[in-house]
């Protein structure tokens, strides 16, 4: 299901991503779960969540996967190095 307001969505060149949010992105795009994400950066997996609720607010999604594509079809990070 989609949010509603999706269509409303800041465009990616209007997004602000702090360096953080682009990392969990790029975790999340290797497949991470919440729990591997807060290993990885240190954190808590609560932590983890509230991050990533602030990432579907600003990016106008609702769901994991709505990130995932959105992050990709919108080019929102650079793509990891080969």
């Amino acid at each position: 299901m989609t949010n509603p307001d999706a269509s409303q969505a800041a465009p990616a060149a209007q997004i602000h991503l702090t360096r953080r949010e682009r990392e969990i992105l790029h975790a999340l795009l290797d497949g991470c779960t919440n729990r591997e994400i807060a290993t990885r950066f240190g954190t808590t997996e609560q932590t983890v969540k509230n991050q990533l609720s602030t990432l579907f607010d600003k990016i106008g999604v609702s769901s994991r996967l709505e990130l995932a594509l959105a992050t990709v079809y919108r080019r929102l990070i650079d793509s990891p190095a080969n």
